[in-house]
């Protein structure tokens, strides 16, 4: 919408001459008023020159959520919302547990979901692991693809 007012405030305010530069790198020169009245195609890129505020992020993530296209961690890590680790924690223990139910309800016997709950409670070696815990990473090769060279 922004791209569409700030295309009508040229059209109708410049009377000086702008510059702008074109899909194939090419630089014209236009003055605004010249082109009152024309049609344009145009494409605004996402993450260019038009400023956003944290609010619209904000914003953004929360519509993006509501049609499943982004997951809570994003949505909470874009709101910046306090204690959020904590709450996705809490939030994947309730669907282990859940998880863990179904299983027992297929046959697994409880002291197995037992053993099975507190493996899958043990620290990981993710992105929020402590560091050095992993051990030293493998010096990356040149020419052999990350998947085959190992580590994270």
């Amino acid at each position: 919408m922004r791209g569409r007012w700030n295309i009508s405030f040229i059209q109708n305010f410049s009377v000086k001459p702008e510059r702008i530069t074109m899909p194939d790198a090419s630089i014209r020169e236009f003055s605004g008023i010249d082109l009152a009245g024309r049609q344009f195609n145009y494409i605004v890129e996402s993450d260019s020159t038009v400023a956003r505020t944290s609010a619209q992020d904000q914003e953004q993530a929360v519509s993006l959520f509501k049609i499943n296209a982004i997951d809570r961690t994003a949505l909470l890590d874009e709101l910046n919302y306090k204690n959020r680790k904590q709450i996705i924690e809490r939030m994947g223990e309730t669907q282990l547990d859940e998880a863990l139910n179904v299983l027992e309800q297929a046959g697994l016997d409880h002291e197995q979901a037992l053993q099975l709950r507190q493996f899958l409670m043990e620290p990981q070696n993710g992105p929020e692991a402590q560091p050095g815990a992993a051990g030293p990473q493998p010096t990356p090769q040149p020419g052999t693809p990350r998947a085959q060279q190992g580590g994270v």
